[in-house]
């Protein structure tokens, strides 16, 4: 099926050790990587979109300090304070409108401290800062507590144990800690996952995302345009929103926008049996007790373990806003080190500002060129 949607080029930049990196810095050095793989220039780009966080990126002119490096200087430009998958669903709205045929999405997250525990304190200061606009008076709510309390009814429902829940985080950590975006590379067990820091039980910090520094950007084509490069095929899209915090479904049924979105996907592209038309599937989970019920509604619950975050997923690498270019990423890999030509992947990817409320969910169709 042509979509007209072509991912001309693909690149990233940090996702080390070493920092904090500099905004500008990251998107610069992903944009221009990713430029040079599809083979355009700037004069070539109609448009660019950045996807970052103010309250991350720690600009209050996060537009001035991202557009010039995402080759948006005196040209059309804009950004997006949400996922990168977002930024993508516009970039495919402005080809499909014909109001672009060449546009460059970047998404980044510049890390504000190379100490893991001071980041996280500052990523749980950001969380709590995000429910304000929702929540009148937020004290103590973070998306690391409303997870632990999803995944506390799950256990207290019958659903899951915290046994389990150790045990998907150390096989997806194992599964990805050889992989080059990797922030956890050490080899861990079920036991070192309950064994490490309590953050909100049941959770510990070996089960929630491993958040890291980088930026990924994308050159997103239109089969007008002859691009030299064709690495794959966005074959559709579909996007919805999880439930106000004040609800109480984010709590008893957070899947339940990924289905939404995942519907809407999948009846663009004309997919009605999963296990059997994709090969790879990709999905954010933020808390281990997300897994199931995202895999569920997805629809990919009979597709093998191995082909669904094929690099151990966020417990791998979590890079914050440009989340849903790692996702993307890493399914075009899986799919290209299976050289499958015309082989597909699902990709879901959302934010986690807010955990499993209030979050917009986007789900891609990919398939290899």
């Amino acid at each position: 099926m042509s979509s007209g949607l072509i991912i001309s080029g693909m690149a990233c930049a940090g996702f080390t050790d070493e920092g904090p990196w500099p905004l500008p810095e990251l998107v610069f050095d992903s944009s221009h990587a990713a430029m040079k793989a599809s083979g355009v220039t700037k004069s070539d780009i109609d448009l660019s979109i950045v996807a970052s966080y103010d309250l991350d990126d720690g600009y209050a002119f996060s537009n001035g300090a991202s557009t010039p490096a995402a080759a948006g200087y005196m040209s059309s430009s804009y950004r997006v304070t949400d996922d990168f998958g977002v930024a993508l669903i516009g970039a495919s709205s402005a080809i499909k409108a014909g109001d672009a045929d060449v546009v460059l999405v970047v998404g980044v997250n510049p890390l504000q401290s190379a100490d893991l525990k001071k980041q996280f304190l500052h990523d749980e200061l950001v969380s709590n800062y995000s429910f304000d606009p929702v929540l009148f008076r937020s004290v103590w709510t973070t998306s690391s507590i409303l997870m632990a309390m999803h995944a506390s009814k799950a256990i207290a429902n019958g659903l899951t144990t915290q046994e389990r829940l150790a045990q998907i985080a150390s096989d997806e950590i194992n599964r990805g800690r050889r992989h080059g975006r990797s922030a956890r590379t050490v080899q861990v067990t079920p036991q070192d996952v309950l064994s490490s820091q309590l953050v909100s039980s049941p959770l510990t910090q070996l089960m929630l995302p491993a958040t890291i520094g980088g930026a990924v950007a994308m050159v997103l084509v239109s089969d007008r345009f002859n691009a030299k490069n064709q690495r794959a095929r966005l074959v559709s899209y579909g996007a919805s929103c999880g439930a106000h915090v004040l609800s109480n479904e984010w709590l008893t049924e957070p899947e339940s926008a990924v289905r939404e979105a995942a519907n809407l996907a999948y009846s663009r592209a004309g997919i009605t049996d999963v296990a059997g038309q994709i090969d790879i599937v990709e999905l954010t989970a933020a808390s281990p007790a997300l897994v199931d019920p995202f895999t569920e509604a997805l629809g990919a619950s009979g597709v093998s373990r191995e082909k669904i975050c094929k690099f151990g997923g966020v417990r791998s690498c979590f890079p914050r806003a440009a989340n849903g270019g790692v996702r993307l990423l890493d399914a075009v890999e899986a799919l290209e080190l299976i050289g499958k030509k015309g082989g597909q992947a699902v990709v879901h990817s959302m934010g986690n500002l807010t955990g499993p409320a209030s979050a917009t969910h986007s789900v891609h169709i990919v398939e290899l060129i």
